[in-house]
């Protein structure tokens, strides 16, 4: 039998549980900052109530006998406040402060106060205020990388940020949510963004040029090293192995020693291979007696010959 609900409230006996409950999990010691962070990150507080021991019906195995257990309404019906469907006050935590258990559990080492002002509202007017689809790409990755920077933080005690997180990790997971997700695919389309399936493209359907991006990566990661280049020193290199690769063969070689034309990527690209003029052979120099273009000529050396190596060696 299925049973359908809208809501759950869950019952405590224990007034120092609510009380934790309440606060911010930040200022907890370890143990209990890690509960309540769960409770919190699973639930709502305003969900969480409080029973007395003596109507808490998981308490009653500790003082009666087993025979009689079936004869207790109390264990079989559970308080009378859920039959008769009563409301039930909120527990007062106020006198709670005076407790040595409660208070034991807090951080004794002050922090630095952060006031944090968050929308108590739905997701969507993060939508609304964005006045296109590439800003509201930007809002939804800062908050990615907050929250994975926080993760990561090497300064805990700079301040009280647990709540942003958990506000944030909210607003992501409601973001994705089934009803969520049908308002951005109404936005996305106002905006006229159009989406465009194409299954080869991906790396799971394209294996022969992805194992010739793999081998592109592996070997210039292996000629680069640790070496440091500005973006345009890196560009530059890059499409001298761009141009590498495309006057690469791309069938085995003719045994006829009088057939020089061989087939290559270039012939599809421009209509003929690809000219280069020698230059001379820079990978014995020292890189300290090089100046900069000439490093980008002695690295592109470099992966020619281990690139050939690996490559057109298999071609033979």
């Amino acid at each position: 039998m299925k049973v359908s609900f809208h809501s759950a409230v869950l019952w405590t006996d224990s007034t120092i549980v609510l009380a934790w409950i309440q606060n911010d999990p930040s200022v907890l010691k370890p143990f209990v900052r890690n509960r309540v962070s769960a409770i919190q990150n699973l639930t709502e507080v305003s969900v969480w109530k409080h029973v007395s021991s003596k109507k808490n019906p998981a308490d009653i195995s500790r003082g009666i006998d087993p025979e009689k257990i079936q004869d207790c309404n109390l264990w079989s019906f559970g308080p009378s406040f859920l039959q008769d469907h009563s409301v039930v006050s909120p527990c007062d935590c106020s006198d709670i402060n005076d407790n040595e258990l409660y208070r034991q559990e807090f951080k004794k080492n002050p922090t630095d106060p952060v006031c944090l002002v968050v929308q108590g509202q739905e997701v969507l007017p993060i939508i609304n205020n964005c006045s296109s689809f590439t800003g509201l790409q930007r809002v939804i990755g800062w908050c990615v990388r907050f929250v994975r920077n926080a993760k990561n933080s090497f300064q805990p005690n700079k301040g009280n940020l647990t709540r942003a997180i958990n506000e944030l990790r909210k607003i992501l997971k409601d973001l994705f949510r089934k009803e969520s997700t049908g308002k951005i695919e109404d936005f996305i389309t106002s905006e006229g963004v159009v989406w465009h399936f194409n299954p080869p493209a991906t790396p799971h359907l394209g294996g022969l040029w992805e194992a010739d991006v793999k081998s592109l990566k592996s070997h210039l990661k292996r000629v680069l090293g640790n070496t440091v280049l500005t973006h345009e020193e890196f560009s530059t290199l890059v499409t001298q192995v761009e141009a590498v690769l495309n006057s690469r063969p791309l069938c085995n070689l003719s045994s006829d020693h009088n057939d020089d034309f061989v087939l290559t990527p270039a012939h599809f690209l421009v209509g003929s291979s690809l000219p280069a003029l020698p230059d001379p052979d820079l990978t014995e120099v020292p890189i300290n007696r090089l100046n900069r273009w000439q490093l980008i000529q002695r690295l592109s050396q470099i992966f020619w010959k281990k690139w050939s190596t690996d490559y057109l060696n298999r071609l033979q």
